[in-house]
């Protein structure tokens, strides 16, 4: 509660995207969101270590670590909006780490 007006817990964002989810599977649908947000966030992961040390070992390694060393696994296992917040930072990351600018001579 704020100035004695009831105010969300999370930010509106979470609840446009999961509207979709909810009309079409109800409460299961939020679940629904926060698994296939786990999911691309993990191949994100991928992508932004392969992108950064060319390595698929070392790429893979990071999606162990990202999956069963945080508690990312156990928020795409819930109604909550951490999941999906966690795929929004990695495609900031991903967009971040692209090649948008030419390459000049003498810098790798």
């Amino acid at each position: 509660m704020r100035d004695g007006v009831l105010v969300p817990q999370y930010p509106g964002v979470f609840a446009l995207l999961a509207a979709p989810f909810y009309w079409l599977l109800g409460y299961r649908g939020l679940f629904l969101l926060s698994a296939l947000a786990f999911a691309a966030a993990l191949v994100l992961c991928f992508a932004i270590a392969q992108r950064l040390f060319r390595d698929p070992a070392l790429s893979l390694n990071a999606c162990l670590i990202l999956a069963l060393t945080t508690f990312a696994w156990e928020y795409s296992q819930a109604a909550w909006p951490h999941a999906l917040s966690m795929l929004i930072v990695a495609l900031a990351c991903i967009a971040r780490s692209s090649p948008c600018r030419p390459r000049t001579r003498g810098r790798p």
